[in-house]
């Protein structure tokens, strides 16, 4: 065989190879793809869309308790109790949680099979939905059953379909709350960041106070117990250091009462462009066996909120060293 001919060969097994493995790659890729489309969905509320929710009812068998939620005017608001504020950040957050739920294992329920087997003919949880689909009001939600024999999952039902799901616990995590946990907790809810004029951090016992207020787009800082300090200007980046701290100040806890009788030890007044002063009144909060760290009470005059704080974040304002404050000084 002349070499020609070898060469042929052997550039013609190359082609064969290189066909082969092409239409190989095709055929596993199609296969992949037709398996894509054909995938069955694992979520427990399909088509469930967030945003389209209206009311929020959840009964809590165990703690014998329900409360409602509504949103009007694009914000989430309680019905019952209806002193308890909340953020629609945090609804949201839950109702993302109720579009992912997965379940780990589903069956239908049969004839001769009781719901009272898997704890659902007396849920121990109901959560129940409002939503309007081409301008019809409709309802769907889920109840929550008895934990499965080997204690790794719940038994879950949609209200409004036959068939009984097994969700992990990590699954649970993502969507049960109470109405505690929907509560505000952000201090200052009622102000917003950009119409801040001025800020007062009052010490009560040492009567020293820092004072940062706004003149002509600019913010100074004036301390009552150093000459020095008289309308210092503090710079764009601490400003915006010193209101992330003081606008995003969240509480451990809302709560619903302080004590009868306390002293305040520190105050938080704030001013805003519409000529509107809220304080915040803070005053220690004496140390249970369930506190790990020094707690205390602070009361928003303007929305009766109550919170239990840490102090961690903005104590030095209270002190003759603020935070970044201080540093403007010059000696």
């Amino acid at each position: 065989m002349k070499k020609s001919d070898k060469q042929l060969i052997i550039l013609l097994i190359i082609f064969a190879i290189i066909l082969i493995s092409y239409f190989s790659y095709k055929g596993i890729k199609n296969l992949i793809d037709s398996k894509k489309q054909n995938k069955v969905s694992t979520l427990v509320l399909e088509n469930f869309k967030p945003d389209s929710i209206k009311s929020i009812y959840v009964e809590d068998a165990i703690a014998s308790n329900q409360f409602e939620l509504r949103k009007l005017n694009d914000k989430w608001e309680f019905v019952s109790p209806s002193s308890y504020k909340t953020d629609n950040s945090i609804i949201e957050s839950y109702l993302m949680g109720f579009a992912q739920l997965y379940f780990k294992d589903k069956f239908e329920v049969e004839s001769n099979v009781s719901l009272e087997d898997f704890g659902l003919a007396k849920p121990q949880k109901t959560f129940k939905f409002k939503y309007d689909e081409n301008g019809v009001e409709k309802e769907t939600g889920v109840i929550f059953g008895e934990r499965t024999p080997a204690r790794d999952g719940l038994y879950l039902k949609v209200i409004d379909k036959p068939t009984i799901y097994i969700i992990t616990l990590e699954a649970i995590q993502l969507i049960d709350f109470n109405a505690n946990q929907l509560r505000n907790k952000m201090i200052f809810s009622n102000i917003n960041k950009d119409d801040i004029v001025s800020i007062k951090f009052i010490n009560y016992e040492t009567k020293d106070e820092n004072l940062i207020e706004l003149e002509n787009q600019k913010f100074f800082w004036t301390a009552s117990y150093n000459d020095k300090a008289k309308k210092l200007l503090v710079p764009d980046e601490s400003i915006k250091s010193i209101l992330d701290r003081i606008f995003y100040l969240s509480a451990v806890d809302a709560i619903d009462k302080v004590p009868d009788k306390y002293k305040v030890e520190f105050e938080i007044s704030i001013t805003t462009k519409d000529g509107k002063t809220t304080k915040c009144l803070i005053f220690k909060k004496e140390k249970s066996p369930d506190d790990y760290q020094e707690l205390f009470y602070a009361i928003n005059d303007a929305t009766s909120e109550m919170f239990t704080i840490t102090m961690t974040t903005i104590k030095t304002f209270f002190t003759q060293k603020p935070y970044l404050l201080s540093d403007l000084i010059k000696e």
